[in-house]
């Protein structure tokens, strides 16, 4: 990545990170065996009315959905978006072996959803992905998609053999932002 690319990319999520914060978005990172049972139990009742709000809603239910499946997913973190009470958006990723089956530290987005309002939600989620890949030194990656496509060359994707890897560099600088 070039050092314009880079400053544009820098300046864009940190607008979009601020603008959450703006707007009182703010995320929390739960794991499966960690999360308190009151917590899990508050986001449970919510997911009725997120799978009503459409397509962006299911997502996010899907991401808060992983808390619940048996057996867990390794490694399971979930990034909750909260804007008041009410969850807005939510990121669920897992630790697997990488893309093409090669060993390591990898970390696999399952789900990200976001609902449109209020504004920089999906981009205050992948920071707090970023902020935790750079902390814990793992690759982040996930299959391509049409939705993916759309989006994570937005935030610093890149793709090849039919998967999305997030480069240690984009981690490095994302994470930079405070």
């Amino acid at each position: 990545m070039g050092k314009y690319e880079a400053s544009r990319l820098l300046d864009f999520i940190k607008a979009k990170v601020e603008e959450s914060r703006h707007a009182g978005t703010r995320v929390e990172v739960l794991r499966n065996q960690h999360a308190e049972k009151r917590r899990l139990d508050e986001l449970r009742n919510q997911l009725p009315g997120l799978k009503a709000k459409g397509r962006r809603g299911q997502y996010v239910a899907d991401a808060l959905n992983d808390l619940f499946a048996e057996p867990p997913l390794a490694d399971l973190k979930v990034h909750v978006a909260t804007c008041g009470d009410d969850v807005v958006g939510a990121a669920s990723t897992f630790s697997s072996h990488g893309p093409d089956g090669q060993p390591g530290s990898t970390n696999q987005i399952h789900w990200v959803g976001a609902l449109e309002t209020p504004e920089g939600t999906g981009t205050a989620l992948m920071y707090s992905i970023a902020v935790t890949a750079h902390a814990t030194k793992e690759l982040v990656w996930l299959r391509a998609t049409a939705d993916g496509r759309a989006f994570f060359p937005a935030v610093g994707f890149i793709e090849g053999n039919e998967f999305m890897y997030w480069p240690e560099e984009v981690v490095n600088l994302i994470a930079s932002i405070r």
